[in-house]
């Protein structure tokens, strides 16, 4: 009979063991950056932020077939904390074994890992010669991607002035490449008076353009500043123009909310590089 019991207690634990084990090995496979690291699920993967080039991909297929397309990267230098730019890379990259892929741009090249299916660490180098930098980036997966068509959109804002917005890097990056003419400001004294849409000399302005078609552009220097909060979609954009600005005898105008609304002009193609001023810093050479 105690033969029987100790065979019992010994089936009963082995049987435990068993249990134990296979939760163990389900653990380890469903552990992030294991199994699902090598199948990242599809659609738009971009880097954090609103106020700056961002890294920024596609992924697309499944399988083997698993690709990483459109790769766009911001411009950096190690010796200035924020980018003055942003590179494109148009071929596709093949997501190997672990989730690993290799993209390479205009003097950059971009080496990430899908850790699991919507977040992936990449990698940025640059060397273009005068300026060197390394900078790392967590990259998370915002689902689908608003298309937006890459040119120039031609808008008119008010009825008496007018803006150029160039849209880049494959419909993710738009910049204001001018902006002329007035619209009427209401300011301190109680007055109303054509303010100069303008932003400041010294800054560019220039914004990331999120999955949804959203962005959302602001520069601002001593009392003037101006902003632009805006929506790409099917083709055209619509945005509010914000601007402020103090005027020589010490009065401050503000023209808050004027419209701005147009198709896109002038179709061109994406990627490449782009190049926001001020540039990196540049290596001088001693003379003689």
């Amino acid at each position: 009979m105690n033969r029987i019991d100790e065979l019992v207690l010994r089936a009963r634990a082995h049987s435990s063991a068993l249990r134990m084990l296979g939760c163990l090995v389900a653990a380890f496979f469903a552990a992030p950056g294991m199994a699902a690291g090598a199948q990242p699920k599809p659609g738009a993967w971009q880097s954090g932020g609103n106020a700056e080039p961002r890294v920024a991909f596609d992924v697309s297929g499944g399988g083997a077939h698993r690709r990483v397309l459109r790769v766009t990267v911001p411009l950096t230098c190690r010796r200035r904390a924020e980018p003055y730019g942003w590179s494109s890379s148009d071929p596709v990259a093949r997501v190997r074994v672990g989730g690993r892929f290799t993209a390479y741009g205009f003097d950059f090249a971009l080496r990430g890992r899908l850790v699991t299916r919507e977040r992936a660490e990449v990698a940025v180098r640059e060397d273009d010669g005068g300026c060197h930098d390394r900078r790392r980036y967590a990259v998370n997966r915002y689902g689908g991607r608003v298309s937006v068509g890459t040119g120039r959109y031609l808008a008119v804002v008010g009825g008496a002035a007018g803006a150029d917005l160039q849209v880049n890097a494959f419909g993710r990056m738009v910049t204001a490449t001018f902006l002329e003419g007035s619209v009427t400001a209401a300011c301190s004294d109680g007055s109303q008076r054509p303010l100069a849409l303008a932003g400041p000399d010294d800054l560019i302005l220039a914004a990331p353009i999120r999955p949804t078609g959203r962005f959302d552009m602001t520069a601002a220097s001593g009392g003037a500043s101006i902003s632009v909060d805006g929506t790409f979609t099917h083709g055209s954009v619509a945005a509010l123009v914000f601007v402020t600005d103090v005027l020589a005898d010490g009065t401050r105008c503000q023209a808050r909310g004027v419209r701005l609304v147009r198709s896109i002009a002038f179709p061109e193609s994406s990627g490449g590089w782009q190049f926001v001023m001020p540039g990196p810093p540049v290596q001088r050479l001693p003379s003689g």
